[in-house]
């Protein structure tokens, strides 16, 4: 497997995918991309210790579980695919609800998400107007550890 499956334009699916990483796979599927992408450092989750981060620099970043399976997938802001085709970093969270009114805002967790949709939140930040927008994308699986 080459370095073509790492691609920053493509669609993120809730509960599936960002960049061509697929949830659930192992990490023996990426190794040859993880031991020769220059800036994919592995590094201990700082919110659980089971966990295992590597990051493409503000870009972004697989979690892998205890089992080295693909748990969590978070796209930053230069990631440069869209979510439904038209939700993309940048975008005002207006425009998001716009597109699609079901995200509600999680109080305890500070991010958007979809009720019946499992897999899939959206972090936001303000710009330099006090504008919110899409900060971060994250998929995940139901059982992140």
């Amino acid at each position: 497997m080459g370095f073509n499956i790492v691609d920053l334009q493509a669609p993120i699916i809730p509960g599936k995918s960002i960049g061509g990483f697929q949830l659930r796979e192992n990490i023996q599927v990426y190794e040859e991309i993880i031991l020769n992408f220059p800036s994919l450092k592995p590094s201990i989750s700082e919110y659980t210790p089971l966990l295992v981060e590597y990051e493409i620099k503000d870009t972004l970043v697989l979690i892998f579980n205890i089992k080295w399976e693909l748990r969590h997938i978070i796209a930053y802001p230069n990631y440069k695919g869209t979510l439904f085709g038209k939700i993309r970093m940048g975008m005002e969270i207006s425009e998001v609800m716009q597109i699609d009114n079901r995200f509600t805002f999680d109080d305890f967790d500070e991010v958007y998400y979809i009720p019946e949709l499992q897999g899939l939140v959206i972090d936001t930040t303000l710009d330099e107007d006090d504008v919110e927008v899409v900060d971060r994308i994250a998929v995940f699986t139901e059982e992140v550890l």
